[in-house]
């Protein structure tokens, strides 16, 4: 295994938000609860299938060192550089991390190889040093200035690590048409009640019967989108309906998936874009619904504008890497038009909720930071 698949699987070993988002004790829902989840379950399957899925293993050549020495000293001028800004816009922010990354992949991948021993020099520790101050440095030139959700979409899109890859692009391009299908499924027709009891149903049967084909598993998501999506037409009328079972049964199915990836049941591409895939449109379609409920005053109760607070925001908090990169043009859009429309449905939480607005104000800065802080 390459040092650059190494520190890919470092990367991804701490991204995931899911241990903060397990300590929002107000965010009560089952969304909360199974969609921060099955991200983190998605991560897994990322661990698993990179090194076959992605060419994360493909190390940059823009940068090229004969000595770690030399590596390192490229390092420190890039950190001195970085420090003499006062501020960045967020094009020159996002300019300036794609810079980094490729320079980073190179050093750490030459300073990871150096295997002379020498005397009191550890270029593996430094390297950490210096990368840590650099990381310092974006996450002060991020608060430098107000961002905005628009500036988290567009900054996440270029700077993922998967970005240019192709053979992402186009295992996530044959998928995206199977789900761009199910927008032309019919919603669960009956009552929230009936339509509850399916839902528990199906998921209790899947987890009997189990999956063992790719056909079954295509199947199985799509009669859950189409239950799910049904569930967020009555999403405002949920809160006194218990949905742990459903939370429970989810995660235990995403978790069989998990497993069976890599086998003949499931190859581990098709486990890790469609699980991606399925995360990415389950995140948007739930903060969009959010956003309208709120826009058309169907929250009555303060523990749903707290729940709905934090749903709206999980998107933009949850969707990693892989995630935006591999988000169809149609879900750019969405994502774009949501960010648009998230801070003025947050300032109306807020104010409903009592919030102290500098705060909620200043959520984009935090999200951006939280992000670079894992890089």
């Amino acid at each position: 295994m390459s040092f650059a698949i190494i520190k890919c699987l470092l990367r991804f070993q701490n991204a995931p938000l899911f241990n903060q988002l397990r300590s929002m004790n107000t965010v009560i829902s089952y969304f909360r609860e199974s969609m921060a989840a099955k991200h983190y379950a998605t991560s897994i399957l990322l661990l698993i299938g990179i090194v076959l899925v992605t060419s994360c293993s493909e190390e940059k050549k823009n940068h090229v060192f004969k000595t770690s020495d030399e590596a390192l000293t490229e390092y420190r001028s890039y950190l001195s550089e970085l420090k003499s800004r006062k501020g960045a816009s967020i094009k020159e922010l996002t300019t300036s991390i794609k810079e980094w990354r490729e320079i980073d992949d190179s050093v750490f991948s030459f300073v990871s190889k150096d295997t002379i021993r020498k005397a009191h020099v550890y270029p593996t520790s430094e390297y950490k040093v210096i990368h840590d101050s650099i990381r310092s440095e974006f996450i002060r030139l991020t608060s430098a200035s107000k961002r905005t959700y628009k500036d988290i979409v567009s900054l996440k899109i270029s700077v993922s690590a998967f970005a240019d890859d192709k053979k992402v692009q186009e295992a996530a391009t044959a998928a995206h048409s199977f789900f761009s299908s199910l927008d032309t499924m019919s919603l669960f027709k009956g009552g929230k009640d009936k339509m509850i009891r399916s839902y528990k149903e199906f998921l209790d049967k899947t987890q009997i019967n189990g999956i063992h084909s790719k056909k079954q598993f295509l199947s199985y998501l799509q009669v859950e989108d189409i239950l799910f999506r049904s569930f967020l037409c009555n999403l405002s009328d949920m809160n006194n309906i218990s949905v742990t079972d459903i939370t429970r049964s989810t995660e235990n199915i995403c978790s069989q998936v998990m497993h069976s990836a890599g086998s003949e049941v499931l190859s581990t591409e098709d486990a890790v874009i469609f699980m991606s895939l399925r995360s990415n449109r389950r995140l948007l379609q739930n903060a969009i619904t959010c956003t309208e409920d709120i826009r058309t005053n169907k929250i009555r109760r303060d523990e749903q504008r707290t729940a709905y607070f934090w749903m709206i925001l999980q998107s933009f908090i949850s969707i990693d890497d892989f995630g935006m990169a591999i988000l169809s043009s149609e879900q750019q859009k969405q994502f774009e038009k949501l960010a648009a429309d998230v801070p003025s449905v947050i300032s109306k939480l807020s104010q409903s909720l009592k919030m102290n607005a500098e705060v909620t104000d200043n959520l984009p800065n935090l999200f951006l930071k939280m992000y670079i802080s894992k890089l």
